[in-house]
Protein backbone atom coordinates (compact mmCIF):
# COMPACT_ATOMS: atom_id res chain seq x y z
CA UNK A 1 0.00 0.00 0.00
CA UNK A 2 1.22 3.52 -0.84
CA UNK A 3 2.42 5.59 2.16
CA UNK A 4 -0.25 8.28 1.63
CA UNK A 5 -3.08 5.74 1.67
CA UNK A 6 -1.72 4.11 4.81
CA UNK A 7 -1.39 7.53 6.48
CA UNK A 8 -5.03 8.32 5.70
CA UNK A 9 -6.17 4.99 7.15
CA UNK A 10 -4.20 5.49 10.36
CA UNK A 11 -5.40 9.09 10.68
CA UNK A 12 -9.01 7.89 10.32
CA UNK A 13 -8.41 5.32 13.05
CA UNK A 14 -6.97 7.76 15.58
CA UNK A 15 -9.03 10.85 14.82
CA UNK A 16 -12.29 8.94 14.53
CA UNK A 17 -15.24 10.07 12.46
CA UNK A 18 -18.85 11.07 12.81
CA UNK A 19 -21.15 8.22 13.73
CA UNK A 20 -23.63 6.90 11.22
CA UNK A 21 -26.44 6.05 13.61
CA UNK A 22 -27.66 7.14 17.03
CA UNK A 23 -29.29 4.97 19.69
CA UNK A 24 -30.73 7.15 22.48
CA UNK A 25 -27.83 8.69 24.38
CA UNK A 26 -24.86 7.22 22.50
CA UNK A 27 -23.84 6.93 18.88
CA UNK A 28 -22.97 3.65 17.24
CA UNK A 29 -19.36 3.84 16.09
CA UNK A 30 -18.75 4.35 12.39
CA UNK A 31 -15.57 2.30 12.89
CA UNK A 32 -15.46 -0.06 15.89
CA UNK A 33 -12.26 -0.06 17.96
CA UNK A 34 -13.20 -2.48 20.70
CA UNK A 35 -11.91 -4.86 23.35
CA UNK A 36 -13.42 -7.83 25.19
CA UNK A 37 -14.06 -7.63 28.95
CA UNK A 38 -14.88 -10.85 30.80
CA UNK A 39 -17.41 -11.55 33.55
CA UNK A 40 -15.17 -10.55 36.42
CA UNK A 41 -13.94 -7.35 34.78
CA UNK A 42 -17.41 -6.28 33.62
CA UNK A 43 -18.77 -6.51 37.17
CA UNK A 44 -15.84 -4.88 39.00
CA UNK A 45 -16.09 -1.09 39.14
CA UNK A 46 -12.41 -0.49 39.88
CA UNK A 47 -11.32 -2.57 36.89
CA UNK A 48 -13.88 -0.94 34.65
CA UNK A 49 -12.75 2.54 35.70
CA UNK A 50 -9.22 1.58 34.69
CA UNK A 51 -10.31 0.26 31.27
CA UNK A 52 -12.43 3.35 30.65
CA UNK A 53 -9.36 5.52 31.25
CA UNK A 54 -7.27 3.34 28.93
CA UNK A 55 -10.03 3.48 26.31
CA UNK A 56 -9.99 7.27 26.37
CA UNK A 57 -6.21 7.30 26.07
CA UNK A 58 -6.04 4.85 23.15
CA UNK A 59 -9.24 5.82 21.31
CA UNK A 60 -11.16 2.62 22.10
CA UNK A 61 -14.86 3.18 21.48
CA UNK A 62 -16.52 -0.20 22.16
CA UNK A 63 -16.54 -2.73 25.00
CA UNK A 64 -17.77 -6.31 24.48
CA UNK A 65 -18.91 -7.26 27.99
CA UNK A 66 -19.90 -10.68 29.32
CA UNK A 67 -23.44 -10.61 30.72
CA UNK A 68 -24.10 -14.33 31.28
CA UNK A 69 -25.36 -15.07 34.78
CA UNK A 70 -24.11 -18.65 34.73
CA UNK A 71 -20.43 -19.03 33.97
CA UNK A 72 -18.84 -22.18 32.55
CA UNK A 73 -20.26 -25.33 30.93
CA UNK A 74 -22.07 -27.85 33.11
CA UNK A 75 -19.77 -30.85 33.51
CA UNK A 76 -19.52 -33.79 35.85
CA UNK A 77 -17.90 -32.77 39.11
CA UNK A 78 -18.15 -29.06 38.31
CA UNK A 79 -20.70 -26.59 39.62
CA UNK A 80 -21.50 -23.59 37.46
CA UNK A 81 -20.89 -20.20 39.02
CA UNK A 82 -23.93 -17.94 39.20
CA UNK A 83 -23.41 -14.19 38.92
CA UNK A 84 -25.58 -11.09 38.93
CA UNK A 85 -26.14 -9.08 35.75
CA UNK A 86 -23.62 -6.31 35.05
CA UNK A 87 -24.43 -3.47 37.51
CA UNK A 88 -26.34 -0.62 35.90
CA UNK A 89 -24.00 1.85 37.59
CA UNK A 90 -21.08 0.39 35.63
CA UNK A 91 -22.98 0.28 32.33
CA UNK A 92 -24.14 3.89 32.76
CA UNK A 93 -20.53 4.94 33.32
CA UNK A 94 -19.44 3.19 30.11
CA UNK A 95 -22.15 4.98 28.14
CA UNK A 96 -21.40 8.32 29.80
CA UNK A 97 -17.87 8.02 28.46
CA UNK A 98 -19.24 7.45 24.94
CA UNK A 99 -18.11 3.82 24.77
CA UNK A 100 -20.51 1.60 22.82
CA UNK A 101 -21.59 -1.27 25.14
CA UNK A 102 -22.01 -4.70 23.56
CA UNK A 103 -23.50 -7.56 25.61
CA UNK A 104 -21.88 -10.91 24.83
CA UNK A 105 -24.23 -13.89 25.19
CA UNK A 106 -22.77 -17.39 24.82
CA UNK A 107 -25.51 -19.48 23.22
CA UNK A 108 -23.94 -22.87 23.86
CA UNK A 109 -20.39 -23.32 25.09
CA UNK A 110 -18.37 -25.40 22.58
CA UNK A 111 -21.33 -25.63 20.17
CA UNK A 112 -24.45 -27.77 19.77
CA UNK A 113 -24.19 -31.53 19.43
CA UNK A 114 -27.92 -31.89 18.84
CA UNK A 115 -30.95 -29.67 18.49
CA UNK A 116 -31.02 -27.32 21.50
CA UNK A 117 -33.94 -27.52 23.88
CA UNK A 118 -36.61 -24.83 24.03
CA UNK A 119 -35.52 -24.16 27.62
CA UNK A 120 -31.97 -23.39 26.54
CA UNK A 121 -33.07 -21.20 23.64
CA UNK A 122 -35.42 -19.16 25.81
CA UNK A 123 -32.79 -18.81 28.55
CA UNK A 124 -30.32 -17.24 26.13
CA UNK A 125 -32.95 -14.89 24.70
CA UNK A 126 -34.04 -13.93 28.23
CA UNK A 127 -30.43 -13.02 29.05
CA UNK A 128 -30.26 -10.86 25.93
CA UNK A 129 -33.55 -9.17 26.86
CA UNK A 130 -32.27 -8.39 30.36
CA UNK A 131 -29.13 -6.84 28.87
CA UNK A 132 -31.19 -4.74 26.44
CA UNK A 133 -33.50 -3.56 29.24
CA UNK A 134 -30.44 -2.60 31.29
CA UNK A 135 -29.21 -0.34 28.52
CA UNK A 136 -26.82 -2.33 26.32
CA UNK A 137 -26.97 -1.09 22.73
CA UNK A 138 -25.87 -4.24 20.96
CA UNK A 139 -26.29 -7.96 21.66
CA UNK A 140 -23.55 -10.21 20.38
CA UNK A 141 -24.33 -13.93 20.23
CA UNK A 142 -21.25 -16.13 20.54
CA UNK A 143 -20.96 -19.92 20.11
CA UNK A 144 -24.04 -19.72 17.92
CA UNK A 145 -23.05 -22.85 16.01
CA UNK A 146 -22.88 -26.61 16.06
CA UNK A 147 -19.79 -28.34 17.40
CA UNK A 148 -16.90 -28.79 14.98
CA UNK A 149 -17.56 -32.52 14.83
CA UNK A 150 -18.41 -34.56 11.74
CA UNK A 151 -20.24 -37.18 13.83
CA UNK A 152 -23.27 -34.99 14.59
CA UNK A 153 -26.48 -36.49 13.21
CA UNK A 154 -28.37 -33.23 12.45
CA UNK A 155 -28.48 -32.66 8.64
CA UNK A 156 -26.41 -29.67 7.46
CA UNK A 157 -29.34 -27.68 6.05
CA UNK A 158 -31.20 -28.18 9.32
CA UNK A 159 -28.19 -26.77 11.16
CA UNK A 160 -28.32 -23.60 9.07
CA UNK A 161 -32.06 -23.27 9.61
CA UNK A 162 -31.79 -23.76 13.36
CA UNK A 163 -29.07 -21.13 13.84
CA UNK A 164 -30.71 -18.62 11.55
CA UNK A 165 -34.08 -19.30 13.19
CA UNK A 166 -32.66 -18.63 16.64
CA UNK A 167 -31.19 -15.31 15.53
CA UNK A 168 -34.38 -14.28 13.76
CA UNK A 169 -36.42 -15.10 16.87
CA UNK A 170 -33.98 -13.22 19.11
CA UNK A 171 -34.10 -10.22 16.79
CA UNK A 172 -37.90 -10.17 16.85
CA UNK A 173 -38.07 -10.31 20.66
CA UNK A 174 -35.36 -7.66 21.01
CA UNK A 175 -36.86 -5.31 18.39
CA UNK A 176 -38.71 -3.08 20.93
CA UNK A 177 -35.34 -2.15 22.47
CA UNK A 178 -33.80 -1.05 19.15
CA UNK A 179 -30.55 -2.86 19.83
CA UNK A 180 -28.15 -4.06 17.16
CA UNK A 181 -27.87 -7.84 16.74
CA UNK A 182 -24.46 -9.42 16.10
CA UNK A 183 -23.26 -12.98 15.59
CA UNK A 184 -19.73 -14.34 15.98
CA UNK A 185 -18.54 -16.77 13.31
CA UNK A 186 -15.41 -18.81 12.80
CA UNK A 187 -12.69 -17.09 10.77
CA UNK A 188 -13.00 -19.73 8.06
CA UNK A 189 -16.69 -19.00 7.42
CA UNK A 190 -16.10 -16.05 5.04
CA UNK A 191 -13.69 -18.29 3.13
CA UNK A 192 -16.01 -21.25 2.50
CA UNK A 193 -19.55 -21.75 1.25
CA UNK A 194 -20.63 -24.77 3.29
CA UNK A 195 -19.56 -25.57 6.83
CA UNK A 196 -20.56 -28.34 9.21
CA UNK A 197 -20.93 -25.93 12.15
CA UNK A 198 -23.96 -24.44 10.41
CA UNK A 199 -22.77 -20.89 9.80
CA UNK A 200 -23.14 -19.29 6.36
CA UNK A 201 -22.46 -15.64 5.56
CA UNK A 202 -25.27 -14.97 3.09
CA UNK A 203 -28.11 -16.30 5.24
CA UNK A 204 -26.78 -14.91 8.53
CA UNK A 205 -26.68 -11.48 6.92
CA UNK A 206 -30.48 -11.62 6.58
CA UNK A 207 -31.07 -12.01 10.34
CA UNK A 208 -28.35 -9.90 12.02
CA UNK A 209 -26.96 -6.39 11.74
CA UNK A 210 -23.32 -7.35 12.30
CA UNK A 211 -21.27 -10.47 11.60
CA UNK A 212 -18.02 -10.77 13.55
CA UNK A 213 -15.52 -13.27 12.06
CA UNK A 214 -12.96 -14.51 14.59
CA UNK A 215 -9.95 -13.99 12.36
CA UNK A 216 -7.21 -15.14 14.74
CA UNK A 217 -4.29 -16.00 12.42
CA UNK A 218 -2.83 -18.65 14.73
CA UNK A 219 -6.10 -20.62 14.36
CA UNK A 220 -5.81 -21.00 10.55
CA UNK A 221 -3.96 -24.26 11.05
CA UNK A 222 -4.60 -25.55 7.50
CA UNK A 223 -2.33 -22.84 6.01
CA UNK A 224 1.17 -21.94 7.16
CA UNK A 225 0.95 -18.77 5.08
CA UNK A 226 -2.23 -17.58 6.80
CA UNK A 227 -0.80 -18.38 10.22
CA UNK A 228 2.40 -16.44 9.53
CA UNK A 229 0.91 -13.32 7.91
CA UNK A 230 -1.54 -11.59 10.24
CA UNK A 231 -2.21 -8.61 7.95
CA UNK A 232 -3.03 -10.79 4.96
CA UNK A 233 -5.15 -13.22 7.01
CA UNK A 234 -7.30 -10.56 8.64
CA UNK A 235 -7.60 -8.64 5.37
CA UNK A 236 -8.75 -11.59 3.25
CA UNK A 237 -11.18 -12.80 5.92
CA UNK A 238 -12.68 -9.34 6.39
CA UNK A 239 -12.81 -8.44 2.71
CA UNK A 240 -14.37 -11.72 1.60
CA UNK A 241 -16.87 -11.47 4.44
CA UNK A 242 -17.86 -7.97 3.34
CA UNK A 243 -18.14 -9.01 -0.31
CA UNK A 244 -20.37 -11.97 0.50
CA UNK A 245 -22.94 -10.11 2.62
CA UNK A 246 -23.37 -7.44 -0.08
CA UNK A 247 -24.37 -4.71 2.33
CA UNK A 248 -27.05 -6.70 4.14
CA UNK A 249 -24.93 -6.75 7.30
CA UNK A 250 -21.78 -5.04 8.55
CA UNK A 251 -18.48 -6.83 9.21
CA UNK A 252 -16.67 -6.13 12.50
CA UNK A 253 -13.72 -8.50 12.76
CA UNK A 254 -12.35 -10.07 15.92
CA UNK A 255 -8.54 -9.87 15.91
CA UNK A 256 -5.98 -11.75 17.96
CA UNK A 257 -4.64 -9.90 20.98
CA UNK A 258 -2.95 -12.90 22.55
CA UNK A 259 0.07 -15.02 21.75
CA UNK A 260 0.06 -18.72 20.87
CA UNK A 261 3.27 -20.59 20.06
CA UNK A 262 1.70 -22.66 17.29
CA UNK A 263 2.20 -20.92 13.97
CA UNK A 264 3.02 -17.59 15.57
CA UNK A 265 4.49 -15.09 13.13
CA UNK A 266 8.09 -13.98 13.57
CA UNK A 267 7.28 -10.60 15.13
CA UNK A 268 6.47 -9.09 18.51
CA UNK A 269 2.89 -9.33 19.75
CA UNK A 270 2.32 -5.54 19.54
CA UNK A 271 3.47 -5.58 15.89
CA UNK A 272 1.29 -8.65 15.27
CA UNK A 273 -1.74 -6.74 16.61
CA UNK A 274 -0.87 -3.57 14.70
CA UNK A 275 -0.70 -5.55 11.45
CA UNK A 276 -4.21 -6.87 12.07
CA UNK A 277 -5.59 -3.40 12.86
CA UNK A 278 -4.19 -2.05 9.58
CA UNK A 279 -5.81 -5.00 7.75
CA UNK A 280 -9.30 -4.11 9.05
CA UNK A 281 -8.84 -0.55 7.82
CA UNK A 282 -7.62 -1.69 4.41
CA UNK A 283 -10.55 -4.11 4.04
CA UNK A 284 -13.08 -1.30 4.38
CA UNK A 285 -15.17 -3.00 7.07
CA UNK A 286 -16.96 -1.53 10.11
CA UNK A 287 -14.09 -2.06 12.56
CA UNK A 288 -12.29 -4.50 14.84
CA UNK A 289 -12.58 -6.06 18.30
CA UNK A 290 -9.52 -7.34 20.17
CA UNK A 291 -9.82 -10.64 22.04
CA UNK A 292 -7.69 -11.34 25.11
CA UNK A 293 -9.36 -13.65 27.62
CA UNK A 294 -6.70 -12.89 30.24
CA UNK A 295 -7.53 -9.18 29.98
CA UNK A 296 -3.92 -8.26 29.27
CA UNK A 297 -4.26 -5.39 26.81
CA UNK A 298 -0.79 -3.93 27.29
CA UNK A 299 0.34 -5.40 23.91
CA UNK A 300 -2.72 -3.78 22.31
CA UNK A 301 -1.86 -0.38 23.80
CA UNK A 302 1.71 -0.79 22.51
CA UNK A 303 0.34 -1.70 19.06
CA UNK A 304 -1.75 1.46 18.98
CA UNK A 305 1.26 3.49 20.13
CA UNK A 306 3.24 1.99 17.22
CA UNK A 307 0.56 3.11 14.77
CA UNK A 308 0.43 6.60 16.29
CA UNK A 309 4.11 7.05 15.48
CA UNK A 310 3.68 6.22 11.77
Amino acid sequence: MKPLKLFILIAFFFLGSSAAETTSDIKQPTFYRGIYLNNHTSRTEKKMDSFIQQAKKYNINAFVMDVQKTVGPKRKGRVNKTMAMVPKKILDKVIANQIWPIARVVVFDQGFYKQPSEELVQDRITTALEAAKLGFKEIQFDYIRFADNSGIKVPIEERYSLIEGFLARAGKELAPYQVKIAADVYGRIPLNTSDLIGQRMESLAKVVDIIAPMAYPSHYTWSKNLMANPRHTVFITSKKGKDRVQGQAEIVTWIQGFKLRSGYANMSLPTYIAEQIIATQQAGIRGFLVWNAAQNYNPTWLAIAQLQKK
